[in-house]
């Protein structure tokens, strides 16, 4: 499993409109092959990150423009690029 974990800034009041707009884009998402998950996780008032997991880093590769296209819409809801970080799971527990 490969995992790509992206940094979002944004104002307080604009995380309804991001969720809102990530809702949209729900089936979207869902048709982008190998991609296994896509979750906002909001760490403060004005910060929050995507974890996205993929089947494995050539299915990660192989919808990466897709993706940064994702990303670029998601724009004017962020008030700062959003930057990614990527990796391979080395721990995991599933209860």
């Amino acid at each position: 499993m490969y995992y790509r974990m992206t940094r979002l800034h944004f104002e307080g009041e604009a995380l309804d409109g991001l969720v809102d707009w990530m809702t949209a884009q729900e089936e979207r998402l869902k048709e982008i092959d190998g991609l296994l998950s896509w979750d906002l996780a909001r760490g403060g008032e004005t910060d929050g990150m995507i974890i996205a997991s993929y089947r494995d880093e050539s299915a990660y590769q192989a919808v990466a423009d897709e993706l940064s296209s994702i990303l670029d819409e998601m724009s004017e809801h962020l008030t700062a690029p959003p930057h990614g970080h990527d990796g391979t799971v080395v721990f995991s527990l599933d209860r």
